[in-house]
């Protein structure tokens, strides 16, 4: 399991201030397998659509619309970060 972070900053004048994500991602034979929110968990279920197409399509270049753009924004960054954790470090299924 990898962990991700990520935070944005949304643009000057607008409404919502920083969104950070935090995930847990599960990568066996160099699949996604599985994408855990941390953060922000009230959003979870907004968000659960971004993690399914993210599993669907094994890419985080996805175009779902959940209402919650910003922390739709921050967890796809994160799941990002997390897939790189993944890449770098050798695992038993040679994952690198």
């Amino acid at each position: 399991m990898y962990r991700g972070t990520y935070r944005v900053r949304p643009p000057f004048g607008t409404v919502a201030v920083y969104r950070r994500a935090e995930v847990a991602v599960t990568v066996n034979k160099g699949r996604v397998q599985e994408i855990e929110i941390l953060r922000p968990r009230r959003l979870h279920d907004k968000l659960h659509t971004v993690t399914a197409e993210v599993l669907e399509q094994q890419s985080t270049n996805v175009d779902v619309t959940t209402g919650a753009t910003w922390s739709k924004t921050a967890v796809l960054g994160a799941v990002d970060e997390a897939l790189a954790a993944a890449s770098t470090t050798p695992n038993k299924e040679g994952l690198r």
